[in-house]
């Protein structure tokens, strides 16, 4: 699975109320979400569901996302994966997820480990895909 900028939402809600400066105000938007029949930030993380993810998995997430909670927040979710073949990479130079065209990529990190600044490694993102395609793909 190639999972591109897997964010909990409380860490969005976090970082982003901070930005709007109403960050004391979190319990109420829970319960405006409440009200609205959707979940309370703290529900709806996929840290809750990453010991099931067995596949291999290739994440790939912004260091220093000025929208979330990097890299405590994707680093938890790596670290709870159940896959023994995962790879975690850092984007750098960069504070926007998704949108940026400068960051660069800093490194990676297989199991536990966090993944050190290191120089680019772009041939593991070009192999990954063919690494893992599906028979008849």
């Amino acid at each position: 699975m190639v999972s591109p900028m897997v964010v909990s939402m409380a860490a969005i809600y976090d970082a982003f109320s901070e930005l709007q400066g109403v960050r004391q105000y979190q319990e109420l938007i829970d319960l405006e979400l409440l009200k609205m029949g959707a979940f309370v930030a703290a529900e709806m993380t996929p840290q809750l569901w990453a010991a099931s993810v067995k596949m291999p998995v290739l994440m790939a997430q912004v260091l220093e996302d000025s929208w979330t909670r990097n890299p405590e927040d994707a680093q938890k979710t790596f670290d709870l994966l159940a896959s023994k073949d995962k790879e975690l990479f850092w984007i750098e130079n960069t504070t926007r997820g998704g949108s940026s065209t400068t960051g660069s990529l800093a490194g990676s990190s297989k199991g536990g480990a966090r993944a050190p600044y290191l120089p680019p490694k772009t041939d593991t993102v070009r192999t990954w895909p063919s690494t893992y395609r599906a028979v008849g793909v």
